[in-house]
């Protein structure tokens, strides 16, 4: 979802407030803005786990870079000294071969590690790439109860998959994130229908009540994860 007119949360919006008896009414205003500010809050989580991903991989290849530059320098120094011996004595000592050896020995090995780290740092942007895939999926469970009766049955079986999810989260505040959301959700259900039955006599605004407590609750653990993440 974004800011845009066509956004899917928008499109539900309209739909829902098109069955509403008074879209301007204070109930009307306040999904609305709801709407507007948890799109508002996942342009700025999207935005934020892209930056996250890309200054990871910037930080890796710049830790390797600088590991490379350093063997490398180790190794010349090493070679170097060796065809000083080679000029002066006319053969390279045991010495100095077992030197320029480890050297040799090391620049593979650093080459080695920066591999390893790539692919690690790869993989941890993929679990947060899946940990925001599961969030967009349980705010569009949030954003679908502006239409849709059965979808906070959906988005509490995604929460419900934080558990799981948790387990394999590498950075330990996302991980206990994802586990604060399944404790959260632990009333949403009860809050969800008593706002429902708060409404008589209208269906269409019962179901707004009932998606504004959705909404609101996706919009807060949104906010949730922009502070854990540090983002502005």
């Amino acid at each position: 979802m974004t800011q845009h007119a066509d956004s899917p949360a928008n499109r539900a919006l309209v739909k829902a407030l098109s069955e509403y008896n008074a879209p301007t009414s204070e109930l009307g205003r306040k999904v609305r803005d709801a709407v507007a500010s948890l799109d508002k809050n996942l342009e700025k989580l999207g935005a934020c786990f892209a930056a996250r991903a890309r200054g990871a991989v910037e930080r890796q290849q710049q830790s390797a870079n600088q590991s490379s530059h350093a063997a490398m320098t180790a190794l010349r120094k090493a070679q170097a000294a060796g065809e000083k011996e080679v000029a002066e004595h006319g053969n390279l000592s045991t010495a100095a071969q077992q030197n320029i050896a480890f050297y040799e020995g090391h620049v593979e090995t650093v080459k080695l590690l920066a591999d390893q780290a790539a692919r690690l740092v790869a993989q941890a942007n993929a679990i947060e790439q899946e940990l925001l895939n599961w969030h967009n999926l349980l705010t569009k469970g949030c954003v679908d109860s502006l239409w849709d009766d059965d979808a906070i049955d959906r988005a509490i079986t995604i929460v419900s998959a934080g558990a799981a999810i948790a387990a394999f989260v590498p950075n330990a505040a996302l991980a206990a994130a994802v586990v604060a959301a399944g404790l959260a959700a632990g009333d949403l259900k009860k809050t969800f229908v008593d706002a429902r039955k708060g409404v008589t006599g209208d269906v269409a605004a019962a179901r707004l009540e009932g998606a504004s407590v959705m909404i609101a609750h996706a919009n807060q653990l949104t906010i949730g994860w922009l502070h854990i993440l540090g983002c502005k």
